[in-house]
């Protein structure tokens, strides 16, 4: 049996797109900076978009090129099984509607979730070398080393 790159490769599959490149809005660290129930109206400003912030959902207010766009954002909470709340956002695509902690701004001015762009998280295309590497680094990063610590090579 071949490589499962092989596959990819005669299909022409195309890698997902990641996370890291896309404008976020973050339910946590909104929740983290303010406390809940905000205040009716409260305004917001992120990265150029404006959000009205009210008990039970977010006005997002997005500009471009001169055309504003205003949809509300679900906002919904759960409780946690040791007491307080978790804040989560509902996907505003009416076939989707599940929960998400982040909604990222798609390139037609919609906060989206993850699973709606098929967006991916970086580490989720890692091969297992990488991911060996990546464990190493975070055990020595861990216990106070650094990338002087490793062994050169000599010249």
């Amino acid at each position: 049996m071949g490589k499962w790159w092989h596959y990819w490769r005669n299909k022409g599959h195309q890698a997902k797109s990641r996370v890291e490149y896309f404008r976020c809005l973050d339910c946590s660290s909104l929740y983290d900076k303010r406390k809940y129930p905000f205040e009716e109206g409260e305004d917001a400003w992120f990265h150029g978009w404006h959000l009205n912030l009210f008990g039970s959902h977010a006005l997002a207010s997005l500009a471009h090129q001169g055309k504003e766009s205003r949809y509300p954002i679900q906002v919904v909470s759960t409780n946690c099984n040791y007491g307080g709340q978790r804040h989560w956002f509902l996907c505003p695509l009416p076939s989707c509607n599940r929960p998400s902690k982040t909604l990222y701004l798609c390139s037609f001015f919609l906060f989206l979730c993850r699973k709606c762009l098929n967006l991916a998280y970086t580490t989720q295309n890692r091969s297992e070398p990488d991911r060996i590497i990546d464990k190493k680094w975070n055990l020595i990063l861990k216990y106070g080393g650094d990338s002087e610590w490793t062994i050169q090579k000599p010249k």
